[in-house]
């Protein structure tokens, strides 16, 4: 989402050094939003006349092409504190030709910019579990959300994003057997209990959370290798700087990484698989 979120290894400033190998991580996010446009559509279709959404933290566009995939008149307002997110975000709309959407660089935490009571469905992915502030994001969403409107937030179900982490320490014990697993995400936004509580907090009202799996095909074990330790995202970026803390070298853990997840992964026919879990929910903005 944005370049004050974690950032990564010192010389890394953050998620728009990452944007252009992103398309890795959309190949997981991709058949998620997809399960996320379902369910928010189910609950108030988004064909409806007057329909508009907001994108918050778009990223490089994985939501926002499945909505005008599916959508094609959708109005869609797209928002990024990464300026190359945003970058590829308008990239990607030309070259798909989406119509009626705007995107522009803006800090989630204040949408300075956006009136209140602006979109009837107001939706984040995989964004307010790394960003800074979640608290003040959700009622910046809140806001924005014309009443009667729905909210919409996708978000990862672990706070330890054991999905790449049990990998990555099972590849460090073999180094050092005192190495304990990281927290990666804030658990706030990453436990159902707490993503319930916190919306509701926020000011939505019928929240619902829940739980799904999704499995992550790897087919290419030294492509999602290379994106954990080079990739420059700052998700990974937090379990490399885990082993540098302890005066590692994480080229050192690279060979047990890849091992473990041909170990680990494998479904018996030379591909790769992760489980991937994740969080979906839904509110209401109370109608006047």
């Amino acid at each position: 989402m944005a370049d004050s979120i974690s950032a990564g290894l010192p010389n890394d400033p953050g998620w728009t050094s990452c944007a252009a190998k992103y398309s890795t991580v959309e190949t997981m996010t991709i058949p998620l939003c997809e399960q996320f446009v379902d369910i928010v559509h189910d609950i108030s279709p988004l064909d409806t006349p007057g329909a508009r959404a907001f994108d918050n933290g778009c990223g490089q566009g994985a939501l926002t092409s499945v909505l005008k995939e599916r959508f094609p008149h959708l109005s869609v307002m797209a928002t990024d504190a990464a300026p190359g997110m945003i970058s590829m975000f308008n990239s990607r709309g030309k070259s798909l030709g989406w119509s009626n959407v705007h995107a522009e660089v803006l800090d989630a935490r204040n949408l300075e910019s956006i009136a209140n009571d602006t979109f009837t469905h107001t939706m984040s992915t995989f964004m307010i579990a790394l960003a800074p502030d979640p608290h003040l994001i959700a009622k910046e969403m809140h806001r924005v959300t014309k009443p009667g409107g729905i909210v919409g937030l996708a978000t990862f179900g672990d706070p330890y994003f054991r999905f790449c982490n049990d990998a990555w320490t099972r590849a460090c014990i073999q180094l050092d057997p005192s190495y304990q697993q990281v927290q990666v995400f804030d658990p706030s936004w990453s436990l159902s209990q707490n993503v319930t509580e916190n919306l509701l907090e926020a000011g939505f009202t019928d929240v619902k959370v829940r739980m799904t799996h999704k499995e992550w095909p790897v087919d290419l074990n030294d492509q999602f290798v290379e994106y954990v330790f080079n990739g420059g995202n700052p998700v990974m970026c937090t379990l490399l700087r885990s082993w540098e803390k302890r005066g590692g070298r994480v080229e050192d853990v690279r060979p047990c990484f890849t091992q473990v997840i041909k170990d680990e992964w494998g479904v018996g026919d030379g591909r790769k698989q992760g489980t991937f879990e994740a969080l979906m929910a839904t509110g209401k903005k109370a109608a006047v």
